[in-house]
């Protein structure tokens, strides 16, 4: 049993691995990439999110907003997306790959790396 429990250890610590080597990848392209590239690059990140749940922190996100002085309805009227939707994101229970939801997305991720939190690290 306990030759299991290690290595189901080991192999989370190589699929994380796996996983950081493949952002550190998509940040360099990224850094190098034209407008469009970037939208694509980020709609697949997107997609990633909704497929492993990997890389967006809801509990940060909501710490990033509430020290900002904001309550959901203040963000929503910022900018521009339904404060009951913020609220599903910041608890894990909407996810940024419905084609709907995309473009709100995109506005409260960009909100969020303008104060500090970018979950992908990705640059301008």
């Amino acid at each position: 049993m306990e030759k299991i429990g290690e290595a189901k250890a080991e192999l989370e610590m190589a699929r994380e691995s796996l996983l950081e080597s493949y952002f550190t990848q998509i940040r360099i392209n990224y850094k190098t990439s034209d407008e469009r590239s970037k939208n694509l690059i980020i709609k697949g990140l997107e997609r990633l999110l909704v497929v492993k749940g990997h890389g967006f922190n809801g509990e940060k996100a909501r710490k990033v907003r509430l020290g900002s002085n904001l309550t959901l309805k203040a963000m929503g009227n910022m900018i521009g997306v339904n404060p009951i939707f913020i609220n599903l994101l910041e608890l894990g229970r909407a996810y940024p790959g419905n084609p709907t939801k995309g473009e709100l997305t995109k506005k409260y991720l960009h909100w969020l790396k303008e104060h500090g939190y970018n979950p992908f690290r990705l640059s301008d």
